[in-house]
């Protein structure tokens, strides 16, 4: 009887050892998680940037390293921010998004080519990304999945650039802001749709 129970005392430790090792590790199931973004210089010719996510307790969950530029007139990575489970930036010109639980990269846009600044962008109720970058494009869109819906170079006269602020108004109309001459342009954005 003794004998019996050992048996069966180990055959459980057994299959509990088995089942430990058996169950696949699971990604943190973070409910809320702070992204830390830091760009630096490298040298006085060459810039990136990192961003690390921590959840609620301060636990480090990823980091991801952005690439290595030659440094120019505005910064190559530009923080956008974050919305729908998504982290925004822009890469080299490329906009980028990170899964925030994770830090992976989900997608990468590489037709906007301009660099927008901390104010030069917005989300809309759908998810959709409205960028306007610093020498081009004015008027730029991206779908939450990362695919272009909207784009032109200029939406008004060539002496608007260097967009400092963009928003919408009212139902599909949107206001750009340009510090080159303090000039505001509103429009309807569905007339640069694809």
């Amino acid at each position: 009887m003794k004998a019996a129970k050992s048996k069966i005392i180990g055959l459980l430790l057994v299959s509990l050892v088995v089942a430990m090792f058996a169950i696949p590790a699971m990604p943190a199931q973070a409910k809320y998680v702070y992204v830390d973004f830091y760009r630096y210089d490298i040298s006085k010719y060459e810039e990136t940037a990192y961003m690390k996510g921590y959840d609620k307790n301060g636990n480090q969950l990823w980091y991801y390293q952005c690439g290595f530029y030659e440094k120019a007139q505005m910064p190559r990575i530009t923080w956008i921010g974050i919305n729908d489970g998504k982290v925004y930036f822009i890469e080299d010109g490329d906009v980028v998004a990170l899964d925030l639980e994770t830090g992976y990269e989900k997608w990468r846009n590489t037709k906007f080519g301009g660099v927008p600044t901390d104010k030069a962008h917005v989300f809309s109720s759908t998810g959709k990304l409205y960028l306007s970058g610093y020498y081009g494009p004015d008027f730029f869109v991206v779908d939450k999945n990362g695919k272009t819906v909207g784009k032109k170079s200029k939406v008004s006269d060539s002496q608007t650039y260097w967009p400092d602020k963009i928003w919408f108004t009212h139902g599909d109309y949107m206001k750009i802001h340009f510090s080159s001459n303090n000039k505001t342009v509103e429009f309807d954005v569905t007339k640069y749709f694809y």
